[in-house]
């Protein structure tokens, strides 16, 4: 699935990139992703496979993203509500989790969608107390 960026380039390099692109009789777009298909390094075969095996991974991943970039503004707007993103734009909200989840389920079936409550933190830090274990051996 592409990812749609915005992309503020320099005027020299967007006019250098603007004479590639005619060079290679290709819109500005195609001739920015070809050349960094070029030039990045390849992904391990590792990478290639650890994506292949978990597709719905990468998007849910996507998802979150999305949630991390909107949460300043989500934050101002629907405090404490649940919201719904899905590529990468809000696509509804509602005070009832349960209300909320079974219009994504209706509108969006089988796709990854990603929930949450917006709260002052975007992902909720969780603190997990462990026992401490003294190397004090009094008998």
């Amino acid at each position: 699935m592409p990812t749609q960026i915005i992309l503020t380039l320099p005027e020299l390099l967007y006019e250098r990139v603007e004479q590639l692109a005619q060079q290679h009789q290709q819109d500005v777009a195609q001739a920015i992703t070809e050349y960094l298909e070029h030039h990045l390094p390849a992904l391990r075969p590792s990478e290639i496979e650890q994506h292949q095996q978990r597709p719905h991974k990468f998007a849910l991943d996507q998802e979150k993203a999305a949630y991390l970039r909107l949460h300043p503004l989500l934050k101002e707007k629907f405090f404490g509500k649940h919201v719904a993103v899905y590529q990468g734009q809000l696509i509804d909200f509602d005070d009832q989790f349960e209300a909320l989840h079974e219009r994504v389920r209706k509108r969006y079936p089988n796709q990854i969608v990603w929930m949450s409550t917006v709260r002052e933190e975007p992902i909720e830090t969780i603190h997990v107390r462990s026992p401490r274990f003294s190397t004090d051996q009094k008998r």
